[in-house]
Parts: C-alpha cells; structure tokens; sequence
C-alpha cells in the first residue's frame, strides 16, 4: 500500500512541476483518496470537475474526452475557482448548442 501512495504523490508532485498531468480513469478514486476535494460539480457532459488541494498546492481534476484524467496545477484557490467556473460555463454553452469545444490541456 505504502508503494501505491507513493505512485500518486509521485503523480501529483509532477502534475504541480508540469502544471498538467493526464494519467487513468481506474486510478481516481485511489487519487482522491489522497487529496482535499474542495469544490466538486457535475459538467452534465464530461463527467466532473473538482478543485483539489495537495500539501497547499491547488489542483483542478478533469476528464478529457477520451476518459483520461486531467490535472491542472493553479497558484492559487481564487484561480482554480475560475478554472472550474471557465470550463462549467462552457459546457453549459455546449449544452445550449453552441459549437464551442473544450481542450483539456490548457
């Protein structure tokens, strides 16, 4: 067990150094396990989009649209609250039809 925590502290470290990080589907609940879920909210089209903190550094955890996880590390609460309000009113437009895409890496 002490080997797989290390795999996703390892896996979160990066994603903080990278600033994006995609890794499994099959290992998010074993992630979130790990982590401070601070807002979590359903995209109604992409699954969910949670705002997740690790040793003081500030995460938001998507799905791409090939059921991968991302994770984009942000300076801060303030800006992960964006992030995650960004892409909800996205989706919301895609819901109404509007054409417009999401790209999960930026």
């Amino acid at each position: 067990m002490a080997e797989k925590n290390k795999l996703f502290k390892d896996w979160i470290e990066k994603a903080i150094a990278e600033k994006i990080l995609l890794f499994p589907l099959e290992k998010l609940d074993e992630l979130l396990d790990l982590v401070e879920v601070v807002e979590d909210q359903d995209t109604f089209l992409s699954d969910r989009i949670r705002i997740m903190r690790w040793n003081g550094q500030f995460l938001v955890q998507e799905l791409n649209w090939e059921k991968q996880c991302v994770l984009h590390r942000l300076n801060n609460l303030e800006e992960a609250q964006v992030k995650l309000r960004q892409r909800l009113e996205t989706y919301e437009r895609m819901w109404d039809g509007c054409g417009c895409k999401v790209d999960h890496l930026t």
